[in-house]
């Protein structure tokens, strides 16, 4: 057997403790090594800024990052640093700055996932250095560290206020000698492993080799160590020079076609020492080359479109484990049934003519019987929702299985959470779908236990259900890496004995250091397991921020391709759509038509280059969008993933990011554009917009309102002419009211503020009021109102008014969003 070096780690390891002169921080000086972006680092960026890679630049001509930013805050971070608390450290890099207004930019350190500003940062640059300037500060963690999250992250953070900030040359360095002997880097605190970054179950059998990297401190030299390899079915076993960078393991003439365990083990070269040794489960399998096929998007391939007629076959190739869509357009209305290696896979009564299944990599058998017609088959991604439930506003009707089977199952393959009887369960299984239950994987009273988290998963039902395909594992965090390991060690233990499929949620970028779990996860369930990353991308107010955003979406696909090719089809984007206020939304801005960022999002997945081959897509949060947003969604899935279309979807509609027809809704511009009367004016409370749960909006946004006085002699009112609509057409207009005093006071009251509109040119078809919070939040609740008219002419007066409000109180109105609706529609 052979091994081939396929990533450089610059990564230096010592066996105790860090020596004089050692930094704490992996890879501080952005060494890709060929990499699109420096590994070990993560960036945090929802608010429209960007993270940016310079090989070189940086002072010296070395190689450094630069966080830019509008206005929002920014991030780069490394965590899971071990460091003790009370202890002296010093923390150092070089700053070139251009307009950083914020003193709080910098770098920070603190216990958690986000480290805070305070004592132990390095911040108050200059706004503007001019060249590159050394800064270095001696740090004293006198901070309480967390109970649940007993680790330490270093923070490059760019702060509200925007700029750019160049960093190069990061270092935290241990000053006391208890520091230096007891603080362990993000690398050398997770448990030492040989990773296989490979699908362990589909081993191609022309081409048998696997990736391997080593995470964590290796406990010897790896210099004179070796790899060595033993399959039980023979015993046959090779052996090859161990390294501590991703290297490649070629088993030609070794391993065998079928399933058996490869047993690998570290050893000294001397003292034949062993120093690792670890199992796995491996499969030897035909793995086709797929020829003469057409990519349609960076999601679905054509395999074959194309005449057939009765009795003729074909034979299609299938690369991976993964979901294929096969339709039947008969030239004549005639019966006909879809044979898949000789047994029915549909007929003509079947939806839109097509079915999907999930299949093994292989050679399969088609062929037609009963008519001639055109004939096409396409992989495409596993698409994912959760979950089926009935929304808590009124206006939105009851997500069922009815819901589902006309909006939901055209653009989907896998349903998780939705309560399915058994007729329905059996409806789904027919139409080619999967559905999951849910798992939770953290456990506070156990916390970090891997011998618990394996004993709930042995007793917990939801892995035996008859009525499951398997199940999601809420949720495996990279923002809390102490329980990486020990749900990775119960992944590979997990005996899964009524074979089900195991998704994993999967939040934070990712990181070398964190590969274990990674590929735990993706061979999970004789390697049909897949990682689900959530990636919610929030709502700016400009296009130009929301394609910042969608560039380091990108980005966040190029780490995990460089950290493990071999794995990139077992990771999934799963986008939130989750949109309904007062619950949690990531629609934070009234101008903007979410519809269109959806869209956005999705469209830059099939197009760019960073999602080439991506196998895995979804929605979380479709129980908390409104029902125009969860038509949507799956439409725009459908179009993306089942048709393979690269234009966005919106174009057909008319759709636009900023529909224009209101303008200034959240009163961020004063009353421009509005006419008041009767005392109304504009304020504004912290955290008033985070509290009607705008989900993790930048600072600030949805704080300002419109206050409306009502005083015994007169009411308040602002008017405003919708602008720019089409006759005929229908829109969707939401706005929020609240009570000024509650808010204030943070007074829980589920009361009727008395703002109400009055609207002229439209025909109204649904308006409702929402009065909640449904949180466990302590603040005042909102009223939420949902309109939806069509439109008689091409403008529409509002008015909104405090008649009905009583005396002495004052009300407040703001996000008010007008965009187009999307009507309910049968599927292409």
């Amino acid at each position: 057997m052979s091994i081939r070096k396929t990533f450089a780690s610059s990564v230096a390891m010592t066996m105790f403790g860090l020596a004089a002169g050692e930094t704490l921080i992996v890879n501080g000086d952005f060494k890709a090594d060929g990499m699109r972006f420096p590994p070990y680092w993560m960036f945090v960026n929802y608010f429209g800024g960007r993270v940016d890679y310079f090989r070189s630049g940086g002072p010296d001509d070395r190689a450094f990052v630069r966080l830019s930013s509008s206005g929002g805050t920014t991030r780069l971070q490394q965590n899971n640093l071990r460091l003790v608390q009370g202890e002296k450290y010093r923390v150092g890099a070089w700053f070139r700055t251009q307009n950083v207004l914020n003193k709080t930019s910098g770098i920070r350190v603190g216990p958690g996932s986000f480290a805070q500003p305070g004592e132990n940062s390095l911040t108050g640059l200059p706004a503007n250095t001019g060249e590159w300037k050394y800064y270095e500060r001696e740090i004293t963690l006198n901070e309480e560290e967390k109970p649940h999250y007993r680790y330490y992250t270093v923070d490059i953070v760019l702060d509200s206020g925007g700029g750019v900030l160049d960093v190069a040359g990061v270092r935290l360095d241990p000053v006391t000698e208890k520091a230096r002997k007891e603080s362990l880097s993000q690398m050398d605190a997770m448990e030492p492993h040989l990773v296989p970054v490979s699908p362990l179950w589909h081993i191609p059998k022309d081409k048998p080799a696997l990736d391997f990297f080593w995470v964590g401190r290796f406990p010897g030299d790896p210099d004179s160590a070796d790899c060595e390899f033993i399959f039980s079915r023979d015993g046959r076993s090779g052996k090859i020079p161990f390294r501590l960078s991703r290297f490649t393991a070629d088993f030609s003439g070794i391993l065998k076609p079928g399933e058996q365990t490869m047993t690998v083990r570290i050893l000294s070269r001397a003292g034949q020492r062993v120093w690792h040794e670890e199992t796995f489960p491996v499969r030897c399998t035909t793995v086709p080359e797929v020829k003469n096929a057409k990519v349609l998007n960076n999601f679905v391939t054509e395999l074959y479109n194309g005449a057939l007629g009765t009795g003729e076959k074909i034979t299609l190739p299938n690369p991976r484990y993964g979901f294929l869509l096969f339709r039947f357009l008969p030239e004549n209305k005639e019966k006909f049934t879809i044979l898949l290696d000789g047994k029915p896979l549909f007929t003509e009564k079947a939806p839109r003519s097509e079915t999907i299944r999930a299949l093994e990599p292989g050679e399969y058998s088609l062929e037609v019987k009963g008519a001639r017609g055109t004939f096409i088959a396409r992989l495409i991604p596993d698409v994912m929702t959760f979950a089926l439930m009935t929304p808590r506003a009124p206006g939105n009707g009851v997500y069922n299985w009815e819901f589902a089977r006309k909006y939901i199952v055209p653009g989907m393959t896998t349903l998780t959470v939705a309560g399915l009887s058994k007729t329905e369960y059996a409806e789904l299984k027919e139409l080619g779908r999967q559905y999951l239950d849910n798992y939770g994987i953290q456990n506070w009273n156990h916390p970090n236990i891997a011998e618990d988290n394996l004993a709930r998963m042995e007793k917990d039902k939801v892995f035996s259900s008859p009525q499951n395909d398997g199940t999601t594992m809420d949720e495996s965090e990279c923002w809390y890496p102490l329980m990486l390991d020990p749900y990775a060690w119960a992944l590979k233990k997990f005996k899964n004995p009524h074979d089900k499929l195991i998704v994993t949620y999967q939040t934070g970028p990712v990181t070398p250091s964190y590969l274990n779990v990674i590929s735990a996860a993706a061979n999970v369930s004789k390697g049909r397991g897949w990682l689900a990353f959530e990636v919610y991308p929030r709502e700016p107010d400009n296009e130009k921020d929301a394609e910042k955003q969608l560039f380091q979406l990108g980005q966040h696909w190029d780490i995990f391709r460089d950290a493990a090719p071999g794995l990139f089809g077992k990771a999934g984007l799963l986008l939130g759509n989750f949109s309904m206020h007062p619950q949690i939304s990531l629609a934070h801005h009234p101008g903007v038509d979410y519809k269109y960022y959806l869209d956005m999002q999705l469209c830059a997945a099939a197009n760019q280059p960073s999602f080439q081959g991506l196998g895995k897509l979804g929605f979380w949060g479709t129980y908390a969008a409104d029902e125009e947003i969860v038509r949507w969604s799956f439409r725009l899935m459908r179009h993306y993933a089942f048709e393979g279309n690269r234009n966005m979807l919106s174009e057909k509609y008319g759709f636009q990011f900023l529909p224009g027809h209101l303008r200034n809704g959240d009163f961020t511009e004063g009353l421009k554009f509005w006419q008041g009367a009767g005392g109304v004016h504009v304020d504004r409370f912290p955290g008033y917009g985070k509290n009607s749960l705008r989900f993790h909006g930048s600072a600030g946004t949805g704080d300002v309102f419109a206050v409306f006085p009502r005083t015994k002699e007169s009411h308040a009112e602002l008017t405003q002419a919708a602008r720019g609509l089409v006759k005929g057409k229908k829109y969707l207009l939401y706005f929020y009211a609240g009570d000024l005093d509650d808010i204030i006071n943070n007074r829980q009251i589920a009361r009727r503020i008395g703002i109400e509109l009055e609207l002229t040119g439209a025909e109204i078809l649904q308006s409702t009021r929402y009065t909640g919070n449904n949180t466990k939040s302590k603040h005042a609740w909102i009223n939420t109102h949902k309109i939806i008219f069509r439109a008689l002419r091409d403008s529409a007066e509002l008015r909104f008014s405090n008649r009905k409000s009583e005396p002495g109180s004052s009300s407040v109105l703001n996000y008010i969003c007008l965009r187009p609706y999307y009507d309910v529609e049968p599927v292409e």
